[in-house]
């Protein structure tokens, strides 16, 4: 804060010298009236008491006179030396006084005039202008005579000057002392001022000089420090620090005013593979209208907060039933769940996982709340899509267990515990011109773990890049084997977004054919719809890369993405695979039936091979074969077998070469 020296700050005002002169004559003439009387009233009683001769008292007065005369001489001459050398001390001092005084006024002149931070002096009755400096001039853009024509209130902007019937010397009074104030410059510009004022007489009035200083772009950092530590820089929603305040704040007044709050987490769902194949920019944009989605259909009071990537939360208090936060979660679930454009790069269709919890039946102070509403999230994600779930006590007990398989995870991808086995893709023929490896996790006390249970996880916790490092290499070695030995097989290898996102992908895959030997036409690579039809310009890059190199490329569940069909004929592409969720439909439902048939008729018009999986039942196999499906993959044929079995089971079904 700005500060100022308390000197005494007048101009031309002068100094009382006719009292230093007056006072001393009255002193000495007092002091000669009071020695008179005293020598009168006591030498005439002196005299009169050693004298009765009339002669010799006469002669005694006459010597008393020219005594008085004598000694009041003396003693004038002592009064009038002592007072002459103290009004010359005193006079010396005025001198001095005068003299700082000057220096002063010249001074404060100075440091007035020459101040870098802009200063005027202002009457304190009338609050005009008396005095501006070069500073006030060039900052606030008025020209010294313009700036004598104004008041302290014309520096206000209009909305916050007060109104001419209120007290013009309120703010006055206000602004006395420090403070910040808004001040608007000539051009009509807006900025932030830090203001010390200090009274003074000025030419005789009182009044009051101003220093003021600039903190506009301090006040902006400020704000915006304080902006970027409480909310979210790309969405506006209070952050998760925010919104544990809120949290913390809003439990202590439930408790004392005996009501509910209830906590949301909202998960978005593939929000992962909208990102890795659509870009950041639509991630971006997703988030946003999210964002956008859940505040216009939060209640007036509630909180809608950005805890992390696409993680939002949901905070409400007041008499809240368990049936009123259900409500809650359905509304969001279902103000998420309609299209939702990205401009330019597609539609898509966005839906989310809630997890809620309710103090105080679910959480009795803000820390439980967050965990046991997390663990509540992560049960409901557990259960699909599009699902909510309220906490229940045994949730902390899953996800301790959760946590337990992913340490488990780790160990075995170090220990070498995961198995490969290969589900055969069978031809119209009846040949086997095709294996699909799939993955499993030989956990040392669960047995053969479904990669439905710890794939989620991998790629949570990011494990599934060592993961997927490994099963690429162990399928490429297999496929050279089985090529070595008279198996023309093509391998399909499963590809996450975050394995197709990386940046040597196509010298990584490279590098495994060829320490392998395996022939790149015999490596099919499946990536998911939502991968590829970003169709930015880095995936068709790394397509077109991979399949010059030699390598086939299949977008595997095919139908269940984000995009539009017009891309396929632009992507370097081979073949599609029909979802299964159609393939489970056929030929009972007529929308499956149809979509199933409109998929294989454009692989069919853009040369691409279609293959089906999920293929369980003869009614199945039966209608893609009418619809000439070229390849089928399901139980109905063989489940995934290791590979020894699998060999056998194609060699069985193959014509061995003569």
């Amino acid at each position: 804060m700005l500060s100022l020296r308390h000197e005494t700050f007048r101009w031309r005002r002068r100094l009382p010298m006719d009292r230093l002169i007056l006072f001393p004559a009255l002193r000495i003439a007092l002091i000669y009236l009071l020695l008179s009387v005293v020598w009168i009233a006591v030498s005439d009683k002196v005299v009169a008491t050693l004298f009765t001769d009339p002669a010799a008292l006469t002669h005694a007065q006459t010597w008393k006179g020219w005594a008085f005369v004598t000694v009041t001489a003396v003693l004038l001459g002592f009064l009038v030396q002592h007072e002459m050398e103290r009004y010359s001390r005193i006079q010396k001092a005025l001198d001095h006084a005068r003299a700082e005084q000057l220096a002063s006024e010249q001074r404060y002149h100075r440091m007035f005039a020459e101040s870098p931070l802009p200063a005027w002096v202002s009457d304190s009755e009338t609050d005009r202008i008396l005095a501006v400096n070069e500073a006030a001039i060039k900052h606030y853009g008025y020209s010294r005579e313009e700036w004598l024509h104004l008041t302290t209130h014309d520096l206000r902007p209009p909305t916050l000057a007060p109104k001419p019937e209120e007290d013009q010397l309120k703010p006055v009074r206000q602004i006395r002392g420090s403070g910040v104030w808004s001040h608007m410059r000539k051009d009509g510009s807006v900025m932030d001022m830090e203001i010390a004022t200090h009274d003074l007489d000025f030419e005789g009035r009182p009044a009051r000089m101003v220093i003021a200083n600039d903190i506009t772009e301090r006040r902006q950092a400020e704000e915006r420090i304080y902006y970027l530590a409480y909310f979210d820089a790309l969405t506006g929603l209070p952050n998760r620090v925010l919104l544990m305040e809120r949290l913390r704040s809003e439990v202590q007044a439930a408790r004392q005013q005996r009501h509910s709050v209830v906590l949301a987490f909202v998960d978005l769902d593939r929000f992962k593979d909208i990102n890795d194949s659509l870009g950041h920019k639509a991630g971006d944009e997703l988030l946003q209208e999210t964002a956008r989605r859940l505040t216009r259909m939060m209640p007036r009071g509630g909180t809608v907060a950005r805890m992390s990537a696409d993680l939002f939360a949901l905070l409400l208090s007041g008499h809240i039933r368990r049936e009123d936060s259900q409500r809650l979660a359905n509304d969001a679930l279902a103000c998420l769940g309609g299209p939702i454009d990205l401009g330019s790069l597609c539609m898509v269709e966005a839906t989310a996982c809630i997890g809620l919890a309710l103090f105080p039946d679910d959480g009795d102070d803000d820390s439980t709340m967050m965990r046991n509403a997390e663990a509540a999230l992560h049960h409901a994600i557990s259960q699909g899509r599009n699902q909510s779930a309220f906490y229940q006590a045994d949730m902390n007990t899953r996800s301790l267990e959760r946590l337990a398989m992913e340490t488990d995870l780790r160990q075995s991808l170090e220990q070498g515990r995961f198995v490969l086995h290969y589900q055969p893709q069978i031809a119209l023929s009846g040949r086997v011109t095709g294996v699909e490896a799939l993955v499993r996790w030989n956990h040392p006390t669960q047995g053969l773990v479904s990669p439905a249970r710890f794939i989620p996880l991998a790629e949570e916790s990011g494990l599934i890049i060592p993961l997927g490092t490994w099963v690429l290499q162990e399928a490429c070695r297999q496929a050279s084997l089985w090529h070595r030995d008279g198996l023309e097989l093509t391998m399909a290898v499963n590809l996450s977004s975050i394995q197709f996102r990386q940046p040597r992908l196509v010298a990584h895959v490279a590098a495994v054919l060829e320490q392998t030997g395996l022939p790149p036409a015999l490596l099919e690579l499946e990536v998911t719809e939502s991968i590829i039809m970003g169709d930015t310009d880095d995936v068709a890059d790394t397509l077109r890369s991979l399949q010059d190199m030699g390598v086939q490329i299949s977008i595997d569940d095919f139908g269940t993405g984000y995009s539009s069909l017009a891309y396929l004929g632009r992507l370097a592409v081979n073949k599609l695979k029909i979802d299964q969720s159609f393939v489970r439909g056929i030929p009972a439902q007529s929308d499956a039936a149809a979509i199933t048939a409109t998929i294989i008729a454009l692989a069919k018009n853009l040369h691409l091979t279609v293959i089906a999986e999920g293929v369980e039942t003869s009614a199945q196999a039966d209608f893609l074969r009418k619809q000439d499906c070229d390849e089928m993959q399901g139980y109905l044929f063989s489940r995934p077998l290791p590979p020894r079995e699998a060999e056998d089971f194609i060699r069985s079904r193959n014509t061995l070469p003569g």
